[in-house]
C-alpha cells in the first residue's frame, strides 16, 4: 500500500518532477486527488495522477492518467487533472460509483459486440452467419466501434445506416438489427441505460426514409389438409431453426415476431405470449397470443442465457425460410404463408367470424373481439 507523503502544496510542474519517492502526493487543491509515484524492479519512476476515494472501509483508487504520457490519454497536465476530479466528485454527489463508471465508459460498441458474438457462435447454424456479423460489426459498423456503449446515440446510429439504407436495404436492415442487439446485451449488462438508439418503432421510423416495398404475390402456402402430417413428421432437433418455425406455426404470428421473441413477454402461467405493439405490425395495439401446450413446450425446452433477452437469439431473417425449403419441394410454402394455412382452416372449418380469424392474425379491424385460440 503506498504512503501517503508530506509535501508542500498545491503541487506544480517542477515540484512534481523532482519527485523520486514512491508513494502519494496530495495535489492540493482539490480534494482526494493525488500525484501517485511507482518505483518498478528495474529502478525506473512512474507519475500518474490518482482519485483516493475511502467509503467506510472500503477505498477506491481510480486513475486519472498519467503524468509522463504514457498511457493511452496521453499527458495528463495538473490543470485536467482538477477538472477530472472534480468530475468524480459530481459523480459521487449523484450517487454513482466512480469504478462502476470508468468500467462502464472503457466498455467500447466493438468490444460489447465481440463478447456477444462469442456468446451466439455455439448457436448458429453455419459460419455464413458467423460472417454476416463480423461484417456488420467490423466493416459496417466501423465508425462506432471504439465509442463506448453508454455514449453511442441516435445521431451515431443514423451515420452508419444512411449510407446503406436506400442502396443495399437487407444490409442495412441486418445491421439496424444487429446494432440495437448490442446495445441491448449491453444494458443487460449494466454497460448503458436508457432507450436503444437504434431501435426501430417509435425512434428511427421517424428519421429514416420510407424504402420502396418490393412487389410481391400471395404467400407461398401448405394447404391445410397436410398440415397435421407436416408437423407429426417434424425432427425439431435436425435444425435450430425448426422450433422457432414450429411456434410460428402453432401461434400464426408473423415470423419476424418470432424471430425478435423476448423471455418477458411469456406468461407461462397463464399461458399467454403478449407481443407488444412496438414489435407488431400494425402498431396499434399489444398483440396476445394464447399459447397451447406443445407451443410451452418449444419455449420450455430453450436454453435462456445470461444477458440476453431473447427466446431464439442466435435466429437471423431467412432462417427459417431456409429450413422450411429443406422439408417441402420447391416453394410450396413459406413461413408466413402458414397464417393463411391457419385463415383458410378457420374460414372452411369453423363457425369463427371473420373479424374473429382477423383478430387471431393481428389484422386491423373496425372492432376488437376477443383473441382466439390457435390451437
Amino acid at each position: 500500500m503506498p504512503r501517503t507523503r508530506k509535501h508542500i502544496t498545491p503541487l506544480t510542474k517542477e515540484i512534481i518532477d523532482n519527485l523520486t519517492e514512491p508513494g502519494r502526493y496530495a495535489e492540493g487543491t482539490v480534494p482526494c486527488l493525488y500525484m501517485k509515484v511507482t518505483e518498478s524492479k528495474n529502478g525506473s519512476i512512474s507519475k500518474s495522477w490518482v482519485f483516493l476515494w475511502k467509503r467506510g472501509k472500503k477505498q477506491s483508487e481510480p486513475g486519472l492518467g498519467s503524468w509522463t504520457g504514457a498511457g493511452k490519454a496521453g499527458r495528463v497536465s495538473i490543470p485536467l487533472a482538477r477538472k477530472k476530479a472534480l468530475a468524480v466528485h459530481d459523480l459521487i454527489g449523484a450517487g454513482k460509483d466512480p469504478m462502476a463508471e470508468k468500467k462502464r465508459n472503457a466498455m467500447t460498441f466493438a468490444k460489447c459486440g465481440t463478447a456477444l458474438l462469442d456468446s451466439l457462435k455455439p448457436t448458429f447454424r453455419n459460419k455464413k452467419t458467423e460472417d454476416g456479423w463480423n461484417r456488420s460489426l467490423t466493416l459496417h459498423a466501423a465508425a462506432i466501434a471504439d465509442m463506448p456503449v453508454n455514449a453511442i446515440g441516435v445521431d451515431d446510429i443514423l451515420g452508419i445506416l444512411k449510407p446503406v439504407w436506400l442502396e443495399k436495404a437487407e444490409t442495412a436492415k441486418q445491421l439496424r438489427g444487429r446494432v440495437e442487439r448490442v446495445l441491448d446485451y449491453a444494458k443487460a449488462k449494466g454497460y448503458r441505460s436508457g432507450d436503444n438508439p437504434a431501435a426501430w418503432k417509435g425512434n428511427l421510423d421517424h428519421l429514416l426514409p420510407k424504402r420502396p416495398r418490393l412487389q410481391r404475390g400471395h404467400h407461398p402456402a401448405l394447404p391445410y389438409a397436410d398440415l397435421p402430417a407436416f408437423v407429426a413428421g417434424l425432427d425439431t432437433t435436425s435444425d435450430p431453426a425448426l422450433p422457432p418455425l414450429l411456434l410460428t406455426i402453432l401461434t400464426a404470428v408473423r415470423s419476424g415476431e418470432t424471430q425478435l421473441a423476448e423471455w418477458d413477454e411469456f406468461d407461462f402461467k397463464a399461458g399467454l405470449w403478449t407481443i407488444p405493439k412496438a414489435r407488431t405490425k400494425t402498431g396499434a395495439r399489444d398483440h396476445i397470443v394464447p399459447l397451447s401446450k406443445p407451443a410451452l413446450a418449444i419455449l420450455n425446452a430453450q436454453q435462456r442465457r445470461d444477458g440476453e433477452s431473447r427466446v431464439f437469439p442466435a435466429l437471423e431473417s431467412g432462417d427459417m425460410r431456409d429450413a422450411l425449403s429443406k422439408l417441402v419441394s420447391g416453394k410450396i410454402a413459406v413461413p408466413h404463408g402458414f397464417r393463411s394455412t391457419f385463415k383458410d382452416w378457420c374460414s372452411n372449418e369453423t363457425a369463427f367470424a371473420r373479424e374473429t380469424i382477423e383478430e387471431c392474425l393481428d389484422h386491423k379491424v373496425g372492432w376488437r373481439l376477443p383473441t382466439c385460440s390457435t390451437g
